[in-house]
């Protein structure tokens, strides 16, 4: 635990990154010792011994209304999505479930998800400047890979929607468009998630957020969790 202390403490110190920061990467690392404790791999978790940086209220109330406070709220989100749009909604289910942003959801193909061993092969990125796909993944260099793992929740949704969509060929997007006739069977473009977010957040009665506030509802309620 001695040693964990000063892990996040060198992260406010010598990386010169927030409390908060610090805080969100320790509720991290507690969880995944949590689920390896679960999974039987170690025994103890140091994490839960060291305490988080107090932090000062003006500081939480500039975050408060970035995202969800209750999870209801996300859940609400999500089945409306599903009726509105449902390509949207499997993309959100990928962008809570892996954490993906949406440069690399978007070009997702079906040819790059394996399902043996549950896991999406980032091979492409969708490019918002000019709504363009490039071979590689944004923020990597070349040769190198990001492979999210796929948990139980997202298997069975994108099992579902495998099921459902006309658009289910190897070199088909995941995330592909059913509802405009203009744009059937295409990637979602930034301005096209954009307004499905607008109408989604309509459609459920909730309070508006940005896009990738739902990234941190999402994320906020799974580290609460553990």
């Amino acid at each position: 635990s001695a040693q964990w202390r000063e892990t996040f403490k060198d992260i406010v110190t010598d990386l010169g990154k927030a409390k908060a920061t610090s805080n969100q990467v320790r509720a991290l690392v507690s969880k995944m010792y949590n689920d390896a404790i679960e999974a039987g791999l170690v025994k103890d978790n140091p994490v839960s011994k060291v305490k988080p940086f107090e932090i000062r209220r003006g500081r939480i109330k500039l975050i408060k209304d970035h995202f969800w406070h209750d999870l209801a709220d996300l859940v609400a989100y999500l089945a409306a999505a599903r009726d509105e749009e449902p390509g949207y909604f499997v993309y959100k289910m990928i962008e809570c479930n892996t954490g993906l942003r949406r440069s690399q959801i978007v070009p997702i193909k079906w040819k790059d998800l394996d399902g043996r061993n549950r896991v999406i092969r980032i091979e492409r990125s969708y490019m918002a400047s000019n709504d363009s796909i490039r071979d590689g993944s944004k923020g990597f260099a070349a040769g190198e890979e990001y492979i999210p793992g796929v948990n139980d929740a997202l298997w069975k949704v994108l099992q579902w929607w495998k099921a459902r969509t006309p658009y289910a060929g190897d070199d088909d997007y995941i995330c592909a468009q059913t509802k405009n006739e203009d744009s059937l069977g295409k990637h979602f473009y930034s301005w096209h998630l954009k307004k499905a977010h607008e109408r989604v957040i309509k459609r459920a009665g909730l309070k508006r957020i940005k896009p990738h506030g739902i990234r941190h509802t999402y994320a906020t309620h799974y580290l609460e969790s553990g």
